[in-house]
């Protein structure tokens, strides 16, 4: 499969996930697609195609995710 697009969504608080997560795209030759949703959720619908990943990231802490408030 040849990944065409990378729809990247995550939750950063401290800018830490976001950093990561960034690093990782800039090893991957693709288009990028970026969706913060540390503050709100995507605007619209996010739509994907047959060659395109989903890469999502949170942070962790005490080996879980926190949970929705």
């Amino acid at each position: 499969m040849k990944i065409e697009n990378i729809h990247v969504v995550y939750f950063s608080a401290t800018f830490t996930t976001r950093t990561v997560i960034r690093q990782i795209l800039c090893r991957m030759n693709a288009v990028c697609h970026e969706y913060d949703i540390t503050l709100s959720p995507p605007e619209g619908e996010v739509k994907m195609g047959a060659n395109d990943v989903l890469l999502v990231g949170m942070p962790v802490y005490a080996g879980r995710i926190p949970p929705q408030g």
